[in-house]
Formats: C-alpha cells, sequence, structure tokens
C-alpha cells in the first residue's frame, strides 16, 4: 500500500491522518513525496501529485467527484499513461457524484460492487482461487481479525475497530486487503466473512 503526499514527508496533512500514515508504514507500506522535507502543503502541490498516483496504479476507480474534483484530474492523467478508469455511480442530483457520471458517459467502466471490479480487473479467477483453499491464508493479523467476524451479521468498520481493539484506519485497511483477496465481502454498508472460508 502506499500514499503519495502533497507536502514533505515529516508534514503529514492533515494532522488527523498520521495515524493512518503510521499504519502504512508498519504494514510495510510506503510514503511518497516529491517535494523537499518541511515542506508545507499548497493547493497547487496536490493536482501535481495526482500524476504519481495514477502512474503507481494499473487501474484508478472513482468513488466520488464534483465536476472541479482533483478525482477528475487523476483520471484524466490516468487516460494519458494509458491505464484503465472506473467510476461508482452515485445519487443523480448530488454534486459528489457528477464527475463519476461525467466520467461513465465518457466510456469510464461502472462499478456497482467489489465483484464488478474484481471482474473488470481480471482478478476473479484468483479470487475464486483463494476461497477455495487454493493459495495462502491471510497473516496472523487478519486471521485475527476474521476470526473476530460472525458469520451472518455484517459489521461496520467503527464496529468492527472496538471489537479488534485497532484504529478504524488500520481496521479499514486491513478489510480492504481482506476483501480483495476474497475473504469478506461488503453487505448493506458493512463487511462479513465468507462463509466458504476455510
Amino acid at each position: 500500500m502506499a500514499a503519495v503526499l502533497g507536502s514533505g514527508l515529516d508534514r503529514i496533512y492533515p494532522a488527523h491522518n498520521q495515524g493512518l500514515a503510521t499504519s502504512i508504514l508498519e504494514h510495510h507500506g510506503v510514503l511518497l513525496s516529491e517535494l523537499e522535507p518541511d515542506s508545507p502543503p499548497h493547493k497547487r502541490h496536490f493536482p501535481e501529485r495526482n500524476r504519481i498516483i495514477s502512474g503507481l496504479c494499473d487501474a484508478v476507480l472513482v468513488v466520488e467527484a464534483s465536476l472541479r474534483s482533483g478525482s477528475l484530474i487523476t483520471a484524466r492523467m490516468a487516460l494519458e499513461q494509458g491505464r484503465d478508469v472506473f467510476a461508482v455511480p452515485g445519487a443523480v442530483f448530488s454534486p459528489s457524484s457528477q464527475g463519476c457520471h461525467r466520467l461513465i458517459r465518457e466510456g469510464a467502466a461502472l462499478i456497482d460492487s467489489i465483484d464488478t471490479l474484481v471482474q473488470e480487473l481480471g482478478l476473479d479467477a484468483q479470487r475464486e482461487e483463494r476461497r477455495e483453499g487454493g493459495t495462502e491464508m491471510p497473516d496472523s493479523l487478519h486471521q485475527s481479525l476474521l476470526a473476530k467476524m460472525p458469520g451472518n451479521d455484517a459489521l461496520s468498520p467503527e464496529h468492527l475497530a472496538t471489537i479488534f481493539e485497532r484504529s478504524v484506519e488500520e481496521t479499514l485497511l486491513i478489510l480492504i486487503e481482506l476483501e480483495l483477496r476474497g475473504f469478506v465481502v461488503t453487505r448493506d454498508g458493512g463487511y462479513i466473512r465468507v462463509p466458504t472460508l476455510r
């Protein structure tokens, strides 16, 4: 996992993301910045760093975006770099969905579930193989969270963080990894363990 900053590496912005930055590093991720150490955040830095974000990715998924959103800048740069662009539709009259709707009209693939995203990325066969026990199980930290998840009820990341006794940011990172690897799925705004997990 990687995060690209619009400030120097020792100037996490906004400040409340410090816990998330620490969690990324603790999970063998990386923080990147092309700016000098101690460089303050500036509005021009964020669109500039977006080319690095899109360049690091195989594809870009836009979940929410207004028509003047930096996410649309990232999507445009991704297209220029030959990356796939996906978008999640939202409420028709919501300003935060208008950017996604424009991307879809212009040819971005519509993503309405994690299964659709997995299929678009060509990962569905790998995901099914993991579900059937054909590849390695999650590490002990991931298994610990899975063990605390009920088999039937979907729980929010906040609820799971309380049960797991970890920060919401760290819990969400683990949940996203587990979802992409096919061990959990989202249901009704929460997460549930895949029933066939062994």
